[in-house]
């Protein structure tokens, strides 16, 4: 991504005056403007057939249980890059702020993210639009994704789910962050 400092992130800029209601860790993880660092555990779930080669091709990893995970975000002008490791595995999106809502990109497919702030603090998302480069996809090939993010004992929790409507679940990843040391 490169450029200068980023001025608000994506998810502040979409969610606007809704941003200050999530709970704090959520809000130190999506809202910095800085390089962020994370590390936790994780559980990936893999689906079958042309919706596990779809992952895979995204760059997620294959199954396993209780895993290291590292996440780091990185700002800049233009948006966010997110890094993630799945033990081995390396996955990275961009992310930015559109008029549709956040724009997240593996490679060549780009979603359109839809958050909302749940009463208590809580996050989720759920995916919109889809397009593989320019092309829109429909809607029976688009990634439909569902994603819950909450804070309990001082840690990140999240519960993302993607999946192909054509072809079944993709993948399921679950598992728990914290700020890793400096």
């Amino acid at each position: 991504m490169g450029g200068g400092g980023v001025t608000t992130a994506p998810l502040a800029i979409v969610l606007a005056d809704k941003a200050s209601s999530l709970s704090p860790m959520i809000r130190d993880l999506h809202l910095g403007n800085a390089t962020r660092r994370f590390a936790g555990q994780v559980t990936v779930k893999a689906g079958a057939g042309l919706a596990r080669f779809a992952a895979k091709l995204a760059g997620f990893p294959q199954p396993m249980q209780d895993a290291p995970f590292r996440l780091e975000i990185a700002a800049d002008d233009r948006g966010e890059r997110w890094t993630r490791w799945f033990g081995p595995c390396t996955t990275t999106s961009t992310l930015r702020a559109t008029a549709d809502g956040l724009e997240e990109r593996f490679g060549p497919i780009t979603t359109v993210l839809q958050p909302a702030v749940k009463q208590d603090g809580r996050l989720s998302f759920t995916t919109g639009a889809a397009r593989f480069l320019i092309v829109p996809l429909p809607q029976w090939l688009a990634p439909q994704g569902r994603v819950a993010i909450w804070e309990r004992e001082d840690r990140y929790h999240f519960d993302i789910t993607g999946d192909l409507p054509a072809f079944g679940r993709a993948i399921r990843y679950v598992g728990w962050l914290a700020p890793e040391a400096a």
